[in-house]
């Protein structure tokens, strides 16, 4: 017990300390349905194996606007208390292009019988790639020969913790903790960037309303040095676990919509459209679009009922209960995995 506290310890005291540095990320409209893009710690929590796509379009309608790709897939393995996969982010703005792959680690935790704390790392590096040769320069037809391309690959690694409960979950995280700068001198010319941590903290529930439909709010928290506290709502009602619909709100004025289907082979879609309530932004900006597919790989019949932050009410039918269906000749046992986050 003393080293478990011991850890958990450490690992606040790491995420604080560093918070105080930090640089814009990308954040995600549905990210309570992707968020080992942000937390490592919530990798192999669902009870299967998962496999995860998001494609966002910030900005429709302004040239050169953000756009965001990512993957990423992980797997559990409940007898080591391991949780292993990948993520991959490319996201591009202007003439910058940035693409993140990282390996994704956690390591549970069991306080008791219904709640479980998660341990995250992430390790892998950043490929950036400047185009300034794609930039205009107006008044004059003669290309300037100081607007070269860059590209640099910078290393990195990312810390979070996960907590969940039967009714709840608290995610904090720091994806890219180092901070590293590039520093460039060329005849006479400087030119630096710097990158820094950016703090991330999510909170989010699922509660009963009546037999068929819940209540599950969430918001998630981010920080920046040098810039505004940041925060993301989202407030949603489910019918019977398999369709979600609810509003959204930025503290930058942002108001959208969002919706989440599960089908019957455990794959899942959602889409979120959010656009800004100041009109000077909303007559040059068609708003911003965001698409999230999440498809089940396969279960594991280690989990002979596994409880999930990240998995939905939903009946699944693993190799060990099969089993024990064919030799009970109980045609009506189901696997139920309640949780309140995906």
């Amino acid at each position: 017990m003393r080293k478990m506290v011991f850890i958990i310890v450490m690992f606040l005291c790491l995420l604080c300390t560093t918070s105080v540095l930090a640089q814009q990320e990308v954040n995600y409209n549905m990210y309570r349905y992707h968020l080992n893009l942000i937390n490592p710690a919530v990798t192999g929590t669902q009870g299967a194996a998962y496999a995860n796509f998001s494609l966002r379009t910030q900005w429709v309608g302004i040239a050169d606007a953000p756009e965001t790709q990512a993957f990423s897939a992980g797997t559990p393995n409940k007898r080591q208390r391991l949780g292993t996969g990948f993520s991959v982010i490319n996201d591009k703005t202007f003439v910058e292009n940035q693409t993140q792959l990282f390996a994704d680690f956690s390591y549970r935790l069991p306080l008791d019988d219904e709640r479980d704390l998660y341990l995250g790392l992430k390790a892998g590096g950043t490929s950036i790639r400047l185009h300034a040769d794609r930039l205009r320069t107006y008044g004059s037809t003669l290309r300037d020969q100081f607007l070269t391309s860059q590209s640099s690959f910078v290393p990195n690694i990312g810390v979070g913790l996960y907590y969940k409960s039967p009714t709840y979950f608290v995610s904090l995280s720091i994806p890219r903790l180092l901070s590293t700068e590039r520093f460039r001198y060329d005849d006479g010319q400087v030119s630096r960037a710097t990158d820094r941590p950016h703090f991330f903290g999510t909170v989010g529930g699922r509660w009963a309303l009546t037999s068929q439909w819940e209540f599950i709010p969430s918001v998630l928290f981010s920080y920046v040095s040098a810039a505004p506290f940041d925060y993301f709502l989202n407030a949603s009602v489910a019918y019977k676990a398999r369709w979600d619909i609810g509003l959204q709100y930025t503290r930058g004025g942002g108001i959208g919509g969002a919706t989440f289907f599960r089908l019957n082979n455990g794959t899942k879609v959602g889409y979120a459209y959010v656009t800004s309530a100041i009109d000077q932004v909303s007559r040059f900006s068609k708003g911003t679009h965001e698409l999230v597919v999440k498809f089940k790989l396969r279960n594991f019949p280690i989990f002979e009922k596994e409880t999930s932050i990240e998995e939905e009410t939903e009946t699944v039918y693993t190799p060990l209960l099969l089993h024990q269906i064919y030799t009970s000749k109980a045609s009506n046992l189901a696997l139920d995995t309640n949780s309140i986050s995906e």
